[in-house]
């Protein structure tokens, strides 16, 4: 998320991006004016200048799971802390962030978006998401509306990458800008998970 940088838009009238040349307009800002190339023309011409577009992150999700054993269900717990902490994290650097994981039956996509609500939409889905063993990621992956991940980092959150299978992940990854796999011995590494710190302090 840190290591990203702006696209240019295709819409007009930012001060950010070099767009093009076109005919000066009365209210236009004397100071866009491109005095070379206007000093050959009758009609003046104007740098037209775009905005950058935010970037796009996605978080998916892997639910599916057959570890329901204590420490299957701490690991994901562990998963959705860190989805949410990334989540939160890339709102609060302008990104666009939209999230998918699967339930019993189908997946639940929430399209990249920016604004509080919408961070908050994601953040109340992940705090609802239910531990399944019905639909595997392969399938989910499938369900997925094409072309939602274009332009977008992908972020891969996973109990164990070594189960995952091979064509879906391939299909991500020719979709999207980039895609960052972690599963559950990568978070014990980079993810520092403080979950209950007034036990710690009373211990």
């Amino acid at each position: 998320v840190e290591t990203s940088s702006f696209a240019p838009s295709p819409a007009t009238g930012g001060q950010d991006e070099f767009f093009g040349l076109r005919e000066y307009r009365p209210d236009d800002n004397p100071r866009w004016i491109h005095w070379r190339r206007s000093a050959t023309r009758r009609t003046p011409v104007v740098r037209e200048m775009a905005k950058p577009l935010p970037e796009m992150l996605y978080v998916m999700l892997d639910t599916h799971t057959r570890d329901l054993s204590e420490l299957g269900l701490a690991r994901r717990e562990r998963m959705i802390r860190f989805a949410a902490t990334l989540i939160d994290r890339a709102f609060v650097r302008g990104y666009k962030v939209g999230l998918a994981f699967a339930r019993r039956l189908d997946a639940a996509v929430y399209p990249a978006e920016m604004g509080r609500g919408h961070r908050r939409d994601l953040l109340d889905a992940l705090a609802d998401v239910e531990t399944q063993q019905d639909l595997p990621l392969d399938r989910a992956i499938s369900l997925l509306p094409r072309g939602m991940f274009h332009q977008a980092q992908v972020v891969l959150v996973t109990p164990d990458d070594r189960k995952l299978p091979d064509e879906p992940l391939r299909a991500v990854r020719r979709a999207c800008r980039h895609l960052t796999v972690l599963d559950s011995e990568q978070l014990d590494r980079i993810f520092e998970d403080n979950v209950h710190p007034s036990q710690e302090e009373a211990s």
